[in-house]
């Protein structure tokens, strides 16, 4: 890794951990010296297993050819609630890997890299239904989290919050977490035991093979920590029909950075026989991320089914609102309703009553945008932008219409905490023109995402 990408990382980090005089250090080591490594781990390996060798270059762990038993080491380290454990891992040459490898593991959270695979991958717990017949063992199974460089070194990040039962994984990119596992126990067996770290070995590889582990560091980050960080960027999940509705489009093309509009598209996944939910966002926004967003903005976005979104994360969501976000839904075929949005942790904070997912409401032919609002008012003057299919909802009480399309309400806000929930009801969907084809649509919906 360069002395830019370095730099870079250590950039994303400090912002990451702003207020770092509230973060505490509680665990680190550089792997150095053997007569430090002796004297904080416990080895247990044994001649022909895996060995650890430390060095200027950080520890060089050497995997054997022993498959699932080619030993560890392990020391004590605080049980801390709320955290983050990080290090540098290089993989010199991959070309004698075969199978699993290096294993991190920190309380209950074990990850290792699949050396065959080129993957980081994570342990997790498996419901009872899924035991082996006849074998009374709880099962687990094991995710990727994401691939990693064949060739070189990558920063690695375990943020974990017991409290909230969460841990997300970060690979370089300090911000966007590489994947996040929800419901899971972060201490486990270690609440009673005290708290573990381990580094060790599958074992499995042609010939012997060399893993390098550097700069460790496990810091206690403090409950209910705040972000300093200005609210200027803006998360817009990208749904079914993201393509029509041309937010993106409109925010750039409006004064919005890209670099300041961070995007997450849904996606299938793969082919199915059978009826099975295939959709994924190709990637989720982590704790810190949604904390700093100044706007959030679902397009067209499903919730659901299968939890597209997870629960914790929309719950990440409405907190940011609360705390002075903005939320912004623009309606479509696949979202509320039919998102699955009703029990969600964002379906209390609309400003409209979300049941059945058979509420759409249509019109014979499109039927032009009026606004009684100020700020809107200029659309009753221009080309007319035309709604066809729209969410038949009802208003909740202290809901305001700032656009309405033959009485019905086709944006609807209120204020939420110290933030703001708007609600565009209109469906791109319909003959003759309709809204997004009004050459001023991007100028609306700009002034919709913004509030003003």
């Amino acid at each position: 890794m360069g002395l830019k990408s370095a730099a870079a990382i250590l950039a994303a980090l400090t912002a990451f951990c702003s207020g770092a005089a509230e973060h505490k250090v509680v665990f680190s080591d550089d792997f150095r010296t053997s007569s430090a490594l002796s004297a904080r781990w416990r080895n247990f390996s044994a001649p022909g297993k895996s060995s650890y060798a430390p060095g200027a270059d950080g520890l060089t762990v050497t995997v054997r050819n022993n498959p699932f038993r080619d030993g560890y080491i392990e020391c004590d380290v605080p049980l801390i609630k709320r955290g983050m454990l990080e290090f540098d891992m290089e993989f010199p040459d991959p070309s004698y890997t075969q199978g699993i490898g290096l294993f991190v593991e920190l309380y209950n959270i074990t990850t290792f890299f699949h050396g065959s695979c080129g993957d980081w991958r994570a342990y997790f717990p498996e419901p009872e239904s899924k035991r082996i017949e006849g074998f009374n063992i709880e099962p687990v199974g094991h995710k990727r989290i994401t691939r990693v460089s064949p060739k070189g070194r990558s920063h690695y990040r375990i943020f974990f919050d017991q409290g909230k039962d969460r841990v997300e994984f970060f690979r370089n990119d300090m911000e966007d977490p590489a994947f996040i596992q929800g419901g899971v126990s972060v201490f486990g067996h270690d609440f009673y035991r005290g708290g573990k770290l381990r580094i060790g070995s599958m074992g499995w590889a042609a010939k012997p093979y060399q893993y390098r582990i550097s700069n460790l560091r496990l810091t206690e980050l403090r409950d209910g920590e705040t972000d300093s960080r200005p609210r200027n960027r803006i998360l817009l999940f990208q749904g079914m029909t993201f393509d029509e509705l041309l937010i993106f489009e409109a925010l750039t093309a409006n004064g919005v950075s890209p670099k300041n509009c961070i995007r997450y598209t849904l996606s299938p996944t793969g082919a199915s026989t059978i009826i099975i939910n295939r959709l994924k966002y190709d990637r989720l926004p982590g704790e810190s991320r949604l904390k700093s967003a100044k706007t959030i903005i679902l397009a067209d976005a499903p919730a659901g089914p299968d939890g597209i979104i997870p629960d914790f994360v929309l719950e990440d969501m409405a907190d940011s609102v609360r705390s002075g976000g903005r939320l912004v839904i623009f309606g479509g075929f696949f979202t509320l309703e039919k998102g699955e949005y009703q029990k969600t942790p964002l379906a209390g904070i609309l400003p409209v009553e979300l049941g059945s997912p058979f509420t759409t409401g249509k019109f014979f032919k499109p039927v032009p945008l009026k606004s009684n609002a100020p700020e809107y008012g200029w659309i009753n003057s221009c080309k007319s932008f035309g709604v066809m299919y729209y969410h038949d909802l009802k208003l909740k009480k202290g809901a305001v219409v700032k656009l309405a399309a033959d009485g019905k309400p086709m944006l609807v806000e209120w204020p939420c905490g110290k933030g703001s929930v708007a609600v565009f009801l209109g469906k791109k969907a319909g003959r003759g023109e309709l809204f997004t084809d009004n050459p001023q649509w991007y100028k609306l919906a700009s002034q919709i995402c913004k509030g003003k």
